[in-house]
């Protein structure tokens, strides 16, 4: 993690981790909302009411669904919401020196 954010090798990889983190025990029992607010709190300079706006219009999905019960096709309408909402995008490593 570099200054609160997760860097990882390219993305697809950042994406499975992202997946694998919302299946968990941490997550998987949530509603989206809870989820959202657990990722997303005010205490770490978040809006995590914004964010819930913006993920149920991304994703088509309301904010009680729990996250384990959703199908195959809803979680990745999430996992692509919760990425455009947070902002993900693939950068570029810039090395310094020789």
């Amino acid at each position: 993690m570099k200054g609160g954010l997760a860097i990882f090798p390219d993305e697809a990889t950042g994406e499975a981790a992202g997946e694998a983190l919302l299946n968990g025990p941490t997550y998987s029992s949530l509603t989206i909302d809870k989820a959202i607010e657990k990722r997303s709190s005010k205490e770490a300079g978040n809006d995590p009411e914004n964010i819930k706006q913006q993920v149920h219009q991304f994703s088509g999905l309301p904010g009680d669904a729990i996250i384990k019960d959703l199908t195959p096709e809803e979680k990745q309408r999430l996992y692509a919401a919760i990425r455009r909402t947070e902002g993900q995008k693939p950068g570029v490593i810039k090395r310094s020196g020789p």
